[in-house]
Parts: structure tokens; sequence; C-alpha cells
């Protein structure tokens, strides 16, 4: 699996409704991102996005991309039942994407600066890694009084996936 120091491999992956979105052409406008691999029968990974589109409500979703190990039909309706406003791309068999990242399970989470270059990496459910980086991108967008997770939920640090 890549690494912290590491330098992600560019991609360009079809959305579920058909659009193409290009790693590098994305971390070029909007940098860094939150990449985060999922399938959608994955409990923790469920779990990690029943989260996320709170904080995409407070940040915007320019700055998050979730990688569907998925069909497209499946991906839509994981999106749905979320309420997940992100973007999604799909990785189909063989994971071709995945597998240059080293995937073994998900969710697993890098943060990707704009030269491709990642900075942070994490296996399952990482409360820590989504605080730390929603925080650095709230601060970056001059956004005050932002808490990722709902003062009321009791979010464990860890998950495993």
């Amino acid at each position: 699996m890549l690494n912290v120091g590491d330098f992600a491999f560019d991609f360009d992956l079809p959305t579920s409704d058909g659009k193409i979105i290009k790693l590098s052409d994305r971390l070029k406008l909007h940098s860094p991102i939150l990449i985060v691999f999922y399938k959608f029968d994955c409990p923790t990974c469920q779990f990690t996005f029943k989260h996320l589109p709170h904080i995409l409500n407070q940040l915007g979703d320019e700055h998050f991309l979730a990688i569907a190990q998925d069909a497209q039909v499946e991906t839509e309706k994981f999106k749905a039942s979320y309420s997940y406003q992100g973007n999604i791309v799909c990785d189909v068999k063989p994971y071709p994407v995945s597998s240059k990242f080293g995937i073994t399970f998900v969710p697993t989470f890098f943060v990707v600066e704009q030269d491709l270059k990642i900075s942070n990496v994490g296996e399952g459910f990482d409360k820590i890694i989504i605080d730390n980086f929603s925080k650095k991108i709230a601060l970056a967008k001059s956004i005050s009084q932002f808490q990722t997770f709902r003062p009321a939920e009791q979010v464990p640090l860890l998950k495993p996936g």
C-alpha cells in the first residue's frame, strides 16, 4: 500500500453518471483532496459514509473524492441511501486504481496534495484523519466554528474495515 511521502498515481475514472474525473486536474483546482476507497456492502464503509454528508455540507465536495469498488448501479444506490452529494468514481474489476494504490481492504483513506504527494493514510474508519483533514480545509476556506462530527454523536476513534 502507498504510504505517507509516496506519490499517488494519477488516474481518470468515470463518475456514476458518466463524467470523467482526473485526479491531477482536480488537484490543480482543489488541494489537498481526501480520497476514500470503499465498497457498498462493507459495514465500516457504511458507517463512514453516515458521517460524510455532514462534513460535505459544511465544506463543499471539491476536496473529497470517493472511489467505489462497485458498478455504477450499486454506486448510485449507495450514494442515495447516505444522501452523499460528493463525487464518486467507479473503479471496477480488475480494480486498476485500487491495485496501484495497494488497497487490501476498505475503507482506506489518502490525503493527496497538489503535487500528488500523499500526506496522510488511514485504514478503516479513522476519526483523527477525517477530523484533521476537515479542519485543514475549513482553515483554508476561512470557515470558523467548524465541527467535523455532530456534537451529539459518539464517534469512535477507529473502526476497522
